[in-house]
């Protein structure tokens, strides 16, 4: 064997000269002597010092990431090799690749990303496991490791797997985690090419698997590839049975983990054309939201409003649809309630958007229920987005009593009464730092009451002059 100054690597220490030597090896052993059995010893004495090597991996970090450690794991990971040293070997790059990204590039760098893709075909689930364990960690990184492990064909390697009922648990969970991470980069989204592949995956596994975990992982996944993507992908996703499915699982599942993502996947969705929110009531989306807006868990319910915020965003038959499915109480529940601040922001959302560009009868029936003044008790929080939010729904209604007003021939704004008791409010509003608030309130003061202040004014000027006389 060579000695340390015949290693081609110029690696200086006290490697070990024979298989005797192997009892020396411990924790306290030096990098470069684990280093040496790793790369040139018998497959027992490899086996240990990789061992050894992972158990003290916080020590060597400095050294792993500087050495050829990476590229001799990698060999260690032939397919000629023992499955029990591919199993070391990849458990301990697994561990490595879920550091710091400089450590993650260190296992791209050392070729570990074709050798894990080819063992997912390994006869031993163990191997497998890991290698997928190490791919995920790898692809979650960020789109440029993904797009590596894309040009080397992770998802056709993967797709077998993944929803597969034959194939052992552990590895199922494992390839359908990657499968997630492999769609969760929005900014720099899969290939036109690569989603075509990965939609039907998704489309099959979530009809076949019945494992809790599989399906959580799964359904993150189709939330990713609903968020921020193109109108075209959507329906091409529209067309297949992912939201029927999605739909499926939030009547037969009660488990949080995965009601929270089928929620994204419905309200990303919502985000897109009206033609798309459309989908979400046909295939009975609504009245799974309402029955879900109570659900115990905060993220449930904020994830619940923000995608029926969504939906009264839309046109005035959806804004209808969420009327007559009696979710607006609901909202103003809500509103009215101790929830936290984000839901109560999302709740808002819900009712200004349904008043903006609705119905005389819609607004109506938000103003009859409290609306007006469940948005006016926001005026005074801190939270400036929540006030110019709450302060476009009250003009918006009171936009709608003109109209009313107009419609049923009456004398004024049937609403304007409803508002006297936060007319400070919206005055002091005008002169606030924020300049959406006070835009807004400038217009509502102008448009409501500045025209009754003056006739008060000039009312009391009369009053004076008469008194006088």
């Amino acid at each position: 064997m060579a000695s340390a100054e015949e290693d081609p690597n110029g690696n200086q220490g006290n490697y070990l000269q024979s298989s005797d030597d192997l009892e020396e090896l411990s924790k306290d052993s030096p990098f470069d002597a684990l280093l040496y059995k790793i790369r040139e010893g018998e497959e027992k004495e490899r086996i240990t010092a990789i061992r050894l090597l992972r158990q003290t991996i916080d020590r060597h970090k400095d050294s792993i990431i500087s050495s050829s450690v990476v590229s001799d794991l990698v060999d260690c990971m032939k397919p000629e090799e023992s499955t029990d040293l591919q199993f070391e070997a990849g458990w301990l790059l697994t561990n490595i690749a879920s550091g710091t990204p400089e450590e993650t590039k260190s296992v791209v760098d050392g070729g570990a990303v074709p050798r894990f893709i080819q063992l997912i075909e390994s006869p031993s689930d163990n191997v497998r496991e890991q290698v997928i364990w190490a791919l995920g960690n790898i692809v979650g990184d960020g789109p440029q490791f993904r797009d590596i492990a894309l040009d080397y064909g992770i998802v056709y390697s993967l797709t077998p797997i993944v929803g597969d009922t034959e194939h052992c648990l552990s590895v199922r969970r494992q390839a359908s985690w990657v499968f997630s991470n492999l769609c969760r980069h929005k900014d720099l989204q899969i290939s036109t090419e690569i989603f075509e592949d990965i939609l039907p995956v998704f489309s099959e596994s979530l009809i076949k698997e019945q494992d809790s975990t599989c399906i959580k992982e799964l359904c993150w996944g189709v939330s990713y590839i609903t968020d921020n993507c193109s109108d075209e992908r959507l329906t091409v996703i529209l067309n297949t049975s992912i939201l029927s499915d999605i739909m499926r699982l939030l009547r037969e599942r009660v488990d949080k983990d995965i009601i929270v993502p089928c929620v994204r996947v419905i309200g990303n969705i919502s985000t897109s054309t009206d033609s798309h929110t459309q989908c979400i009531i046909d295939n009975g989306g609504l009245p799974l939201l309402s029955n879900l807006i109570s659900h115990e868990a905060n993220n449930v319910r904020k994830e619940v409003t923000w995608t029926l915020s969504n939906i009264t965003a839309g046109t005035q038959e959806q804004k209808q649809a969420v009327i007559d499915e009696g979710i607006i109480p609901k909202v103003l529940n809500i509103l009215n309630g101790d929830a936290g601040v984000q839901l109560k922001k999302e709740a808002a959302w819900v009712i200004s958007n349904l008043v903006n560009d609705c119905t005389v009868e819609q607004g109506s029936y938000v103003v009859s229920h409290g609306g007006l003044h469940a948005l006016g008790n926001y005026l005074s929080v801190e939270d400036g987005k929540m006030k110019a939010v709450a302060l476009e729904g009250i003009q918006a209604m009171l936009r709608i009593g003109d109209r009313k007003k107009d419609e049923e021939e009456l004398e004024s704004n049937p609403y304007l009464p409803l508002v006297v008791e936060i007319e400070d409010d919206i005055k002091q509003l005008m002169d606030g730092g924020n300049r959406e608030v006070s835009g807004i309130a400038t217009g509502i003061y102008l448009e409501y009451f500045e025209e009754q202040e003056d006739s008060e004014k000039s009312d009391n000027m009369n009053d004076d002059i008469n008194s006088n006389m």
